[in-house]
């Protein structure tokens, strides 16, 4: 009777250890994997179209306190969807700056539906932008929104662009 109790407490005993072993291994994955922090401001909204380079470069530099810009054409990845893999995004990136503090990136997302996600970003990770940056780039991001929608014809950008400060 004894040996039965010391051999069912062993099984329990390793029962148990095997539970820390996963728990800990859990933990620890958590601890290795980390998580990027994202700090800054985003603006985003959905268009009905999507202007052209030479139209987003003439306004961005029509504007006094941009001095470079710079264009970078990218693609997404191909969605997989019920009706197979579609084509990939077509993602038009502007990074446009004074040269001091003013750094923003204006991105323009067309999807294989022909949908158009529009953003400004002043993002860092795991790190704050300084304060001067946010308050010499928010003002120009909201200026490019309003010369998007007077200048480009893009419709009710400025009351349809949903904005996040993570500071």
């Amino acid at each position: 009777m004894i040996m039965l109790q010391e051999v069912v407490g062993c099984h329990e005993r390793m029962g148990m250890n095997k539970i820390m072993k996963i728990a800990f291994s859990i933990v620890a994955l958590f601890l290795l994997a980390g998580c990027d922090t994202f700090y800054g401001i985003t603006r985003r909204a959905t268009l009905d179209k999507c202007p052209t380079r030479e139209q987003v470069e003439s306004l961005l530099y029509s504007i006094p306190e941009i001095s470079t810009v710079e264009y970078i054409l990218d693609k997404g990845g191909y969605p997989l969807t019920l009706k197979g893999i579609q084509r990939p995004a077509i993602i038009h990136n502007y990074c446009y700056s004074d040269g001091k503090n003013i750094h923003a990136n204006l991105q323009f997302l067309v999807d294989y539906k022909g949908t158009v996600f529009y953003s400004q970003t002043l993002i860092r990770i795991n790190r704050k932008p300084p304060q001067e940056w946010v308050e010499a780039t928010l003002p120009v991001m909201r200026k490019v929104e309003e010369h998007l929608e007077t200048e480009l014809g893009i419709t009710n950008l400025t009351s349809s662009v949903k904005a996040w400060e993570g500071m």
